[in-house]
This record gives structure tokens, sequence and C-alpha cells, in this order.
């Protein structure tokens, strides 16, 4: 139960991923709720037990066995540890030592800032194991935030099921970030095991606040970001945008970052004769994606598995109109009035979908699509449902 003699509610965050400094986009996700969070009258902190490659370089290796570090982050108190994965294949052992480094750096956290009331686990393996421990040992309550894109693609191991159940048993709630995906996990780890609800993403105030912008006259410009891995297909973008400028050539497409699949991508272009019309920019830092989007038509995303959207509703949140394939979490963003969701494997929908952006233009109002996002996914509006989710688990609300 929450202490009454205190003004307001602890909550410690536990990712099972998460920036390893304030720049690194890895769990930045993550890092800006818990930071929502705190300017919301919350006390938060975040354990980060961070795991590190085996080909990561061994030099001062007797330090990642015993060093916790401890910094403030915009309000946040964040207690930082390294985790060797030796035993990348036996998922059993590396929870073992998940929770060892883990309640070590717990240990740490407390003395100075005492038991939350709560936990919020971002991702079960391997966090919620720890946070189960936590519970068994300090009686503090927690609940599961799911987004890994392991549910939906289907790679989550057999061997690691007994974990996922007993761990998602014991937890007070469960979330995962879209309808969809939410049903996904459920049916993975199975019913009797927790019923699993929808909570989205918040999108940055960064998005939500910048000016929407004025278009270019007599163009259309499509816009993409991603890590250009796989399973973000931004090959069939490109061979859709080759579609649609043999009709109308006074289009262009920025593809924003970079991945395993950058070279091949950019070799497809000049095969293509594209290389005039297609700019890939590499990794930018927020501001300038926040700039390079809103000065675009249109967002296009064609994942095969896409568990949320974040870069969704970063476009939404600036204006701008998206197209996205039915992949997960799309289906549960994508409206009427705000763009298009077509099949995953159909070339033919969209490229219809971006020659329909084009010339219904004028029937997606910049906004309108604003006030949707800010409604839905603002900071303001999510913070708000999950201080009143965390005041029901404890009997407080």
């Amino acid at each position: 139960m929450l202490d009454m003699t205190r003004s307001n509610l602890h909550v410690l965050f536990l990712p099972s991923w998460y920036p390893k400094s304030p720049g690194d986009v890895t769990g930045s996700f993550f890092r800006e709720q818990a930071i929502a969070l705190s300017q919301s009258d919350v006390k938060v902190g975040v354990i980060n037990v961070h795991m590190l490659s085996v080909r990561a370089p061994h030099k001062g290796i007797e330090k990642i066995d015993t060093a916790v570090s401890a910094y403030e982050d915009k309000g946040i108190h964040v207690y930082s540890t390294m985790l060797r994965n030796w035993f990348f294949m036996m998922p059993s052992i590396r929870a073992k030592q998940f929770v060892r480094k883990g309640l070590r750096a717990f240990e740490s956290y407390i003395k100075e800032h005492g038991l939350p009331d709560i936990i919020h686990v971002h991702s079960i393996l391997y966090a919620s194991t720890l946070a189960l421990a936590i519970k068994e040992k300090y009686n503090v309550p927690y609940i599961i935030s799911e987004h890994s894109s392991s549910y939906p693609r289907g790679t989550v191991k057999a061997k690691s099921l007994n974990t996922l159940r007993e761990c998602s048993k014991h937890a007070e709630r469960r979330y995962g970030v879209s309808e969809n995906f939410a049903s996904t996990v459920e049916q993975t780890i199975g019913k009797p095991f927790g019923v699993w609800e929808e909570m989205p993403n918040s999108v940055s105030d960064e998005f939500l606040k910048y000016p929407i912008q004025d278009k270019a006259k007599n163009e259309f410009s499509f816009i993409h970001v991603s890590l250009m891995t796989p399973n973000k297909r931004v090959e069939g973008i490109i061979r859709a945008f080759h579609e649609v400028y043999k009709v109308n050539p006074h289009v262009s497409l920025t593809i924003i970052g970079h991945g395993q699949c950058r070279d091949a991508l950019e070799s497809l272009t000049v095969e293509l004769g594209l290389s005039q019309n297609i700019n890939f920019t590499g990794m930018l830092a927020r501001e300038h994606v926040v700039k390079q989007m809103s000065l675009s038509n249109a967002f296009v995303l064609n994942s095969e598995h896409e568990p949320f959207g974040v870069v969704l509703i970063e476009a939404l949140a600036l204006g701008v109109p998206v197209i996205a394939t039915k992949s997960g979490g799309p289906d549960s963003i994508v409206k009427p009035k705000l763009g298009y969701l077509v099949d995953t494997d159909d070339p033919q929908a969209l490229r219809k979908a971006m020659m329909n952006i084009i010339e219904q233009e004028g029937e997606f109002n910049p906004e309108d699509i604003r006030e949707f996002c800010r409604l839905k996914y603002s900071r303001e509006i999510l913070v708000e449902k999950w201080n009143g989710i965390y005041k029901e688990v404890l009997g407080t609300s």
C-alpha cells in the first residue's frame, strides 16, 4: 500500500533495455515516459541492467561484475549495472544473472531513495524476473508493459515460456502497446496466466509543439524513418515510389536512418534511376528528424510486423498523414482522415495508397490530425492514465 505520509507516488521502472546515455536511442521511449511521469509530481527511479555482448571488449571485466553507477537524468534517478551475456543460449541462467545484478542495483537504490510503491516493468524478458524477485522479497507489486516484436514475429522461444507465464501470472496488470499486439502476447503466453490490455506509447512534446509547416507547391514529398532492418521492408517503399514517379515525376522520398539493408537499398535506388528523387540522410538527431518530417507531405511505413509504430504518431503529431501496413500496431493508430492502411503483402495496394494520398491531399487537415494525436497519444494524457492505473493497483484511487 502507498505510504500516505508521503505527498507523491514512488514508481520504479525496470526496463529490459534502456539508453546507455541520454543521447542513446535504444529504449528512449522508456526514458521519456519516466521523465514525463517525474514531471507530474511522481518520484521516479530506473534500474538498468545493461546486457553486454560477449563480443564487446573484455577490458575492465572485473568492474562489470561489481559496479553499480548512479546518476540523475532530468529528475529521475537511474541506477545502472552491466551484465556480460555469456549465457545467451540459456535463458534460465541469463534470467538468474539478471536478477542477481538487478537486486544489487535495487539494494543500492533503496538505500538512497527508499522502497518504491510500485514497479513498472517494460518488456518481460528479463526485467520481470527481477520484479518478481523484488515482490517476493520486499512485497512491492508490479505491472508489465510489453513492447517486444518477438511475439508477432513468432520468435518467442519455447524454453522462455515458463518464465513468461510465471512473471505474467504474478503481475497486477499487463499491457501491450496496441490492441492487436496485446492479443498476440496473451495468446502466446496463455490466457490462464493473465489478461493483457492495450496501452499505447506516447509521442514526444517536441513533435506536438513544433509548428505545422506549409508544404512546397507543385511537389509532393514522402518520408520514411527506421533502422532499415528486413522487417521494415523499405525496398517495397522504394519500388512503390518508382511506380508513382512514372506517373508523377514531381515527387521525392526521404529515408532517414541506418541499418543492415542500407547499402542494398541505395544500390536499388541507383538501379531504378531514382538517385535525384530519393535522399538517404543516415541517422539524424531528433530535432532534424522533426524538421524533415514536418516538411513532408506523407509518411510511409511498410513493416511486416509492428507492435506499435512510434514513428506514425510522431508524423501525426506534426499534422502529416500516414500510410502503413496492417502489421499490428498501425491497425490501432491509422483511422480515416489520418491516412491509409494497406495489407502487408500487397505492393499494388501500397502504390495505390501513395497515389491516392497525392491526389486527395486536401482531404487531410493537418490541425485535425495533430489534435487527434494529442488527445490520444500526448504524454499528458498517458501520464494521467498511468497515474490512475498505479493508484488503482495500490488501492488509493
